[in-house]
C-alpha cells in the first residue's frame, strides 16, 4: 500500500507541474485599433445653359463663314438635360449652319480640368462609324483647317464645325462655370435625304489626374490627355466607348 500512495503522489506531481508550465508560457496582449470612416468626393459636371440659332430669316446669326441666308426653310431645335444636349436640324442645305451657345458647370465636390473636345460626324449609310473625328487638344478646334468652306468640296467632310473659346486644359473649381460656342454647318459634299450624327464630346478629369497645368498649359509636349483604364490597364477612349462617368 505505501508503494502505491508513493506512485499516487508522484503522479499528482508531474500534474501539478504541467499546469504551471502551461500557465508560465500564456501570452498577454492588447490589441490597440483606428477605425477610420472614408467618404469620397464626387466628380460631376453638368450642362447648364444651351441657346441655338441658324443663319436664316428672322434673326440669322452673323459668323464670318457662314453666309447669311434669304429663305427660311431650315429648322433646328434642341433640348438639354444635365449630361446631354440633344440639337435636331432639319432641311438643312449647303450654306445652312448653326449656332449653339453652351454653358457648363462643376457641381461636384473636386475641382476639375476640361481634358479635351472631341467631335464626330457619322454618315449612317458607311459602315465607318464614325466617319470623321476630331480631338481638339488646344484652342484651336475646328473640324479641318481654313473653314468652313461650306461650299467647297475638298475636304470630302459634310460638315464644318467650330468650337470657340474651348475653354481647354482649365480648372474649374466647385460651383465655378463656363461656356463656349459651337458653330456647325452643312457642306456642298453633304448627300441629299441624308440624316448625319453629329456629336460634341467634353471630357473633365479631376484635378490631379490631368495633363493640364491650367488653361492651354499642358504638362508635358506632346499633350497625352489622361484617359481611364481598361481591366487590362490599357487606356481607352470612355466617349467612344459611350461611357460618361467611371464604370
Amino acid at each position: 500500500m505505501k508503494g502505491r500512495t508513493s506512485l499516487a503522489y508522484l503522479g499528482l506531481g508531474l500534474v501539478a507541474v504541467v499546469t504551471l508550465m502551461a500557465v508560465a508560457h500564456a501570452l498577454w496582449f492588447q490589441v490597440l485599433t483606428l477605425d477610420a470612416q472614408i467618404d469620397t468626393g464626387e466628380l460631376r459636371v453638368r450642362w447648364s445653359g444651351l441657346s441655338c440659332n441658324d443663319n436664316e430669316p428672322p434673326n440669322p446669326f452673323d459668323v464670318e463663314g457662314f453666309p447669311i441666308q434669304t429663305k427660311n426653310v431650315g429648322t433646328v431645335t434642341s433640348i438639354r438635360t444635365d449630361e446631354l444636349i440633344s440639337v435636331t436640324v432639319g432641311n438643312a442645305y449647303p450654306g445652312y449652319g448653326v449656332d449653339c451657345e453652351l454653358e457648363w458647370r462643376n457641381v461636384g465636390t473636386v475641382p476639375v480640368h476640361l481634358e479635351r473636345w472631341l467631335i464626330t460626324v457619322d454618315d449612317p449609310s458607311t459602315v465607318e462609324n464614325p466617319d470623321y473625328t476630331l480631338e481638339c487638344l488646344s484652342n484651336v478646334c475646328e473640324s479641318f483647317p481654313g473653314g468652313p468652306d461650306l461650299y467647297g468640296l475638298t475636304p470630302p467632310d459634310p460638315i464644318y464645325a467650330r468650337l470657340n473659346d474651348p475653354n481647354i486644359g482649365c480648372q474649374l473649381h466647385p460651383n465655378e462655370g463656363s461656356d463656349s460656342s459651337f458653330i456647325f454647318g452643312l457642306r456642298q459634299p453633304a448627300k441629299e435625304n441624308t440624316t448625319y450624327v453629329l456629336k460634341l464630346y467634353a471630357q473633365f478629369n479631376q484635378w490631379n489626374e490631368s495633363a493640364w497645368v491650367g488653361c492651354n498649359i499642358a504638362k508635358t509636349t506632346p499633350i497625352v490627355p489622361v484617359l481611364p483604364l481598361d481591366v487590362n490597364g490599357t487606356p481607352y477612349d470612355p466617349a467612344l466607348a459611350g461611357q460618361s462617368q467611371q464604370p
